[in-house]
């Protein structure tokens, strides 16, 4: 990562925005010397990005960008101009199989939803077990659970995410059912405690995802400062997960995208 040195203090001591500014957010999407951070601006430069560029113009940003926060601000707007479009089942699978950047094969993974989900059962499972690449697998994954919601509780959705057999993107798509389980009902959902903990301490890297991404809807509750300062101080990241750095990274992300 290029960087200025002396930006890089500033940068990471620097207080939260009020009401981020575009330039501000592309300069932490480039600068800031905490990954998350980097992220958390790309994320909410999504909505620009997707404003005032062109389709090619995204794909050469999602895939070139100066940055990792660029590139996925430019990948999530990337993604939200390739929805609803007349995009073919053909070019999505090619594009979520064989682009050689992660955003790009991410951002084709909306619009190929719209297709899988009328797939049959069958069909779904040779993808997400076997799917040419991880988004394939979560893509399929997402698809069949969507068919299928009903038939997994909790337990199941915990086992999913323990089967070292499985895809990783089944797992992965698995985890993020499970978090809607880590959050309702009411009655048995997990407080913030919990998912911290399972965030930071989880079995696997797909049960801690599970409560990170549950996580994430307490968390954008904070204020922006708090979360700021939280994610500045991963500069270390020393005994902290990377779903629970995350985490905070998504939550930040969203307030900033919100405009606060």
């Amino acid at each position: 990562m290029r960087v200025v040195g002396c930006l890089l203090a500033v940068l990471a001591a620097a207080p939260a925005f009020a009401g981020p500014s575009v330039g501000s957010l592309e300069r932490v999407a480039v600068e800031h010397v905490v990954p998350e951070m980097r992220l958390a601006a790309g994320f909410a430069l999504a909505g620009h990005f997707e404003a005032t560029q062109t389709e090619q113009e995204l794909l050469v940003l999602a895939q070139e960008g100066v940055s990792d926060g660029i590139q996925r601000g430019a990948g999530i707007a990337l993604g939200r101009v390739w929805l609803g479009s007349e995009k073919t089942r053909v070019f999505l699978l090619n594009t979520v199989t064989e682009s050689a950047s992660e955003q790009v094969r991410r951002a084709a993974v909306p619009a190929l939803l719209e297709f899988l989900v009328s797939y049959n059962t069958t069909a779904l499972e040779y993808l997400y077990s076997r799917g040419a690449s991880e988004e394939l697998q979560y893509a399929a994954g997402v698809a069949y659970f969507q068919n299928n919601r009903g038939k997994f509780n909790k337990a199941s959705l915990e086992a999913i995410c323990r089967d070292e057999a499985a895809s990783s993107g089944f797992r992965r798509a698995a985890a993020e059912l499970l978090a809607g389980h880590y959050l309702f009902p009411l009655a048995s959902a997990l407080g913030r405690a919990e998912l911290e903990q399972l965030a930071l301490g989880g079995d696997n890297e797909y049960l801690r995802y599970a409560a990170a991404y549950a996580l994430v809807n307490v968390l954008v509750a904070d204020p922006v400062p708090s979360l700021y300062a939280k994610v500045a101080s991963f500069l270390d990241g020393s005994g902290l997960s990377a779903e629970y750095r995350w985490a905070y990274g998504q939550a930040l992300g969203i307030r900033w995208a919100q405009g606060n």
